[in-house]
């Protein structure tokens, strides 16, 4: 199956943060899977959502502010950057294209983010507000077929909030693809191998799912360990 990313080469140079997801995405060996890129071909819509979010401020009066956070969180793909491609599926990360309803007559689409966080964290990083990421996820899920959310605790805030959504939700937790850049530079005074897990909300930053993986390659393994560095967890999360 080859899956198409909503991302260039020259893109891909500069993600961070959760953008660099895709970076992975790239490097996935599994089965017949193959993900690819778009073609590098630059267009001054890919890049002016940038604007918008500069501008989108959360003390910007409704509904301008909303119309800022929406636009954005969306960009372009040209035929250009489309020329050549032939893929089963169209992924885009995080952001909505413009002209999303042309590509889903071409592909079903995939729109995979970490999922709604809880309100006080969009006030924080200052642009948008809880209602605008909801209004965005409701527009998400009338656009696209499938929605793939990282933990279960952001799949259900974004089930709960957007009931409505046409898209069908999965979670499908990320992964870190190590080479031989990540291997110790000094040698290990035991055989243990250790798992450490640090977040200060561990349920929203999947620690019940960290620890299912944990699990499984325990079963395989012995010699490993799993260290968490949080806040107390509850006994019941719903999780």
């Amino acid at each position: 199956m080859r899956i198409l990313l909503n991302i260039t080469p020259s893109e891909l140079k500069e993600t961070s943060g959760d953008m660099s997801y895709l970076r992975d995405l790239l490097a996935l060996r599994v089965g017949d899977l193959q993900y690819e890129t778009l073609n590098d071909t630059p267009t001054p819509l890919r890049t002016v959502r940038k604007v918008f979010w500069h501008l989108g401020r959360w003390w910007v009066p409704q509904p301008l502010r909303r119309s800022l956070f929406i636009a954005s969180q969306r960009n372009f793909v040209s035929p250009s950057m489309m020329a050549g491609k032939m893929a089963d599926v169209f992924h885009t990360h995080l952001l909505l294209p413009w002209n999303v309803a042309t590509l889903r007559r071409r592909y079903p689409i995939a729109f995979s983010s970490a999922g709604i966080s809880p309100p006080w964290y969009y006030r924080y990083i200052g642009r948008g507000l809880y209602e605008d990421v909801v209004a965005y996820y409701n527009l998400v899920g009338k656009m696209v077929d499938v929605i793939i959310v990282w933990t279960n605790s952001c799949a259900r805030r974004l089930m709960e909030e957007c009931p409505r959504i046409q898209a069908v939700v999965r979670v499908v937790p990320p992964f870190y693809r190590t080479g031989s850049s990540d291997q110790p530079s000094f040698p290990k005074t035991n055989p243990i191998t250790r798992f450490l897990f640090v977040g200060k909300e561990p349920i929203r930053k999947g620690l019940a799912e960290t620890v299912e993986a944990f699990l499984h390659v325990a079963r395989v393994k012995r010699d490993v360990e799993l260290i968490v560095v949080s806040r107390d967890v509850p006994s019941h999360h719903g999780g």
